[in-house]
C-alpha cells in the first residue's frame, strides 16, 4: 500500500448459462495509507454504476477482485451479484460490441480498450448509437478515466500497464505483469473515447476457444 503501487481490479460478470465476462482495470496509488478495500469500494461507487447502466439486463455482476500487484496481503474480494445491467430490448448477436478506446501515450504500448456486449437493437442506429446509449457510453468513458477518491481525496489514478516480455531470443515469449515499482511501465488512462460499433471475432461461430 505504498505510493506508486499498481492495483488490478478484475470485474467478473456473466450473461447466464456459463457465459462469463471479464473486464480488467489498473490504478496507480497516489496517496499514502490507502488499500485495496478502499479502492474496491471507490470503484463500486464511482465506476461500476456507469458500467451497469450501459449494459443490457442480461449482464449480471458476480465478483470484484481488487489486488495490489506488489503486495499479496493487500487485496479485497467483493460480491457484486446484486448489480445488473439496465438496457432492455432485443439483443444483437453477441459479437457486436460497443467500444471505448484510450489513446496510447507511448509508442511501445497499445491503446486501451473496453467493450460492451451484447448490444440492444433499440440502442443502435447504423454503425453508431442512439442518443440515449451514446450518453451512457460517454458517462462510462468519463468514469473509466476519472481518479478514484478515498475520503474526498484523489487516491488512485487509472493507468494502462505494460506487460513484461520474457523468453529466449527468437521466442517463444511469455508476458507477465510487473512485480515491483522499478519494472513498471505505464501511461495514465484518463481520456477514453466512444468508438464505432465493432465486432469481436472470438465470439463468432467457429472462432475463438
Amino acid at each position: 500500500m505504498a505510493v506508486g503501487d499498481i492495483y488490478q481490479i478484475t470485474l467478473k460478470a456473466n450473461r447466464g448459462a456459463g457465459n462469463d465476462l471479464l473486464n480488467v482495470f489498473f490504478y496507480r496509488c497516489i496517496s499514502a495509507d490507502v488499500s485495496a478495500d478502499e479502492l474496491g469500494y471507490a470503484f463500486q461507487n464511482q465506476v461500476l454504476p456507469e458500467i451497469a447502466a450501459a449494459n443490457s439486463t442480461s449482464w449480471h455482476g458476480d465478483v470484484l477482485i481488487t489486488k495490489n500487484l506488489f503486495d499479496p496481503l493487500d487485496f479485497e474480494i467483493d460480491d457484486i451479484s446484486v448489480i445488473d445491467g439496465t438496457r432492455t430490448g432485443t439483443a444483437l448477436q453477441s459479437f457486436y460490441a460497443a467500444k471505448l478506446m484510450c489513446l496510447r501515450r507511448r509508442l511501445d504500448m497499445r491503446h486501451g480498450w473496453k467493450t460492451i456486449s451484447p448490444l440492444m437493437e433499440e440502442d443502435v442506429v447504423g454503425s453508431w448509437y442512439t442518443s440515449t446509449m451514446e450518453g451512457l457510453l460517454f458517462d462510462m468513458a468519463t468514469a473509466c478515466g476519472a481518479n478514484l477518491e478515498v475520503e474526498e481525496e484523489d487516491s488512485f489514478v487509472p493507468v494502462i500497464v505494460q506487460r513484461i516480455k520474457e523468453g529466449p531470443e527468437g521466442g517463444p515469449y511469455t508476458y507477465r505483469l510487473p512485480e515491483n515499482q522499478e519494472e513498471t511501465v505505464y501511461y495514465v488512462a484518463d481520456q477514453w473515447q466512444v468508438r464505432n460499433i465493432g465486432s469481436m471475432n472470438s465470439r463468432k461461430a467457429g472462432r475463438g476457444s
